[in-house]
């Protein structure tokens, strides 16, 4: 899978719901407007991304928002990683991806 590929699908089906994109390490991340969250997961897990192997917490003190949970998701397909970043504040609900892994 090629990640600039799936992001530009991303893109088509979800418009304006990629707030930053960046390279850490060798895997692809991008940061994901609250509102549109639970639509971008479920897109890429149709777009091939059936594991989500680990979900982090960051408190970024004193930012506002002040904290980040960050996704990770595989392809099992073809191993391509990526990491999905929603910005939150203290006290904002983050929905559940249960539903959809």
């Amino acid at each position: 899978m090629e990640i600039d590929k799936t992001l530009r699908a991303l893109s088509e089906k979800c418009p304006d719901s990629i707030l930053e994109r960046a390279d850490r390490h060798g895997t692809a991340e991008i940061t994901v407007a609250a509102q549109s969250f639970h639509k971008v997961m479920e897109t890429l897990y149709g777009l091939g991304f059936d594991m989500l192997s680990d979900v982090v917490g960051i408190d970024r003190m004193p930012r506002t928002p002040r904290f980040d949970v960050v996704y990770l998701l595989m392809s099992m397909g073809d191993f391509s990683r990526l990491a999905v970043r929603l910005e939150a504040a203290e006290g904002q609900d983050v929905p559940s991806v249960s539903g959809i892994w």
